[in-house]
């Protein structure tokens, strides 16, 4: 799998986990996401990739909710 690749799927599967389960036990998303990819990317020697999309994922969390909503209300 292509470093980008595996790295967006870190990234969205550390995304998914915090929201649902580990954002109620108040832990860290960096927390999360270093443990993904010591799990699932290990050969990843640079994180920073994934660190800076859920970030970014994370700071535009209002606009791309109100975008999800408009296009899935239901």
């Amino acid at each position: 799998m292509a470093n980008r690749h595996l790295q967006r799927s870190v990234g969205m599967q550390s995304l998914f986990e915090w929201g649902f389960f580990a954002m109620a036990k108040k832990k860290k998303v960096e927390e999360v996401i270093k443990r993904n990819i010591k799990e699932f990317a290990p050969g990843i020697e640079d994180g920073n990739f994934v660190e800076k999309l859920v970030a970014g994922t994370l700071k535009y969390r209002k606009n791309i909710d109100e975008m999800i909503e408009k296009c899935a209300p239901e």
